[in-house]
């Protein structure tokens, strides 16, 4: 890809957005939930890592 050509991707939501998002769709966030999150900035894992996580933990189900 080119420079010009190069995916632009939104910035990454916060935990509360998140958890906003969740809540308006019925689906509220869960212990499970917060403590991936927990893991996530703990562990320092960036938007990359979070979204492979998420990926394939939902891939499995």
């Amino acid at each position: 890809m080119t420079e010009n050509s190069e995916k632009k991707l939104a910035p990454p939501l916060t935990r509360e957005e998140v958890r906003r998002l969740h809540e308006i769709e019925g689906n509220p966030f869960t212990d499970e939930d917060e403590a991936m999150f927990d893991m996530f900035e703990r562990e320092g894992w960036s938007t990359e890592q979070q979204l492979d996580y998420i990926k394939n933990k939902f891939a499995k189900k």
